[in-house]
């Protein structure tokens, strides 16, 4: 359960708005909780929709990373320079060679960076090494240099 920032009610985890008071939830994408203001007190972080937050749609949904003129299919295994599930990373030279990692927990897709030079971000905030995190419709996936937006 969440607590409403505004009137401080108890909501479902995945609530948009507060069923008690009306507000419309922003979330911190550090904290990951709803926050009152334009900014993360606490992270000075700017806050994002719920609609961001949660990825528009449920991630099951998800099957591509777009961007930089191309569509990689999401599939479990390593991916880097040195080829893995996406060799089309070979001429990327900002992304190592065993860069980071595609899995799935139950119906859904997690990335993770496996200790890269230049790192794995999502939404702008930096994968720590071999801790999965979870893929949504909408986020932006930076590998390296690279963007991509999870369709």
């Amino acid at each position: 359960m969440l607590k409403c920032p505004f009137c401080r009610a108890e909501v479902p985890d995945d609530s948009h708005f507060c069923d008690q008071c009306g507000k419309v939830f922003k979330f911190c994408p550090e904290c990951g909780k709803p926050k009152m203001g334009t900014t993360c007190a606490a992270c000075g972080v700017e806050l994002i929709t719920a609609d961001a937050h949660f990825g528009g749609t449920v991630p099951c949904g998800a099957t591509a990373l777009c961007g930089e003129g191309l569509t990689l299919t999401l599939k479990e295994g390593d991916f880097g320079r040195r080829g893995g599930i996406w060799p089309e990373f070979v001429n990327f030279p900002y992304i190592s060679g065993n860069h980071g990692h595609i899995g799935s927990q139950g119906d859904s897709w997690t990335i993770s960076d496996l200790g890269s030079t230049n790192g794995t971000r999502i939404n702008g905030k930096k994968l720590q090494e071999n801790k999965p995190v979870m893929l949504h419709i909408g986020d932006t996936v930076e590998i390296a240099t690279s963007k991509f937006t999870v369709k």
